[in-house]
């Protein structure tokens, strides 16, 4: 697949404001995980219709990856659960 100037500048005129200011910080968070040894990134890209994904990594090997995408599910697991009631309360 090859992709031409032209389809970014098409995509990112497409976006929002808030998108764009979404889109500038993810590029900046990447753009460190290239310029800096101690970053790195674990992307996972989905079809929600399907439900399939796929990774990409950068600046870290498979180790380094599932460690981060462990962090990543403790954390939402956090998110979830926070307001959940207690576990007794769900008798």
């Amino acid at each position: 697949m090859r992709i031409t100037q032209e389809d970014i500048e098409r995509r990112v005129a497409s976006m929002s404001d808030a998108q764009k200011d979404h889109f500038k910080t993810l590029v900046y968070a990447l753009l460190q995980c290239y310029a800096e040894d101690k970053h790195a990134a674990v992307i996972v890209l989905g079809d929600l219709t399907d439900e399939s994904a796929s990774v990409v990594t950068v600046n870290c090997n498979e180790m380094d990856a599932a460690t981060l995408l462990l962090a990543a599910d403790n954390f939402f697991n956090y998110i979830n659960m926070r307001e959940a009631p207690p576990k007794e309360a769900m008798n």
